[in-house]
């Protein structure tokens, strides 16, 4: 049987806190053992919708992978890559100022 969720605690009681705390652990564990400072869970949507769209996807598609009922919540969490915009900006007519 498929399980509802991706991260599962091993042992019961299988509640949602229990379930919430686990993902938490979890991800402090991995961000420790790389080196990357804690951003939080909150730091995931966000990323994924950035990449999203430097992949080209539309603020629809992105809204309805993030379960967002307004594209205008998924744009707060899609942000633009200003490195990868620098490097595709073309120059400015008669240099910058």
């Amino acid at each position: 049987e498929r399980p509802e969720h991706i991260f599962q605690p091993r042992r019961p009681p299988f509640t949602e806190e229990r379930r919430r705390t686990h993902v938490l652990n979890s991800q402090r564990y991995l961000f420790h053992s790389v080196g990357i400072a804690n951003l939080g869970s909150h730091s995931f949507p966000h990323t994924l919708a950035t990449r999203l769209v430097s992949k080209g996807a539309s603020f629809k598609a992105i809204a309805d992978v993030l379960g967002h009922k307004s594209v205008m919540t998924t744009m707060i969490y899609a942000k633009l890559d200003l490195q990868a915009l620098k490097q595709v900006a073309l120059p400015w007519p008669g240099g910058a100022r």
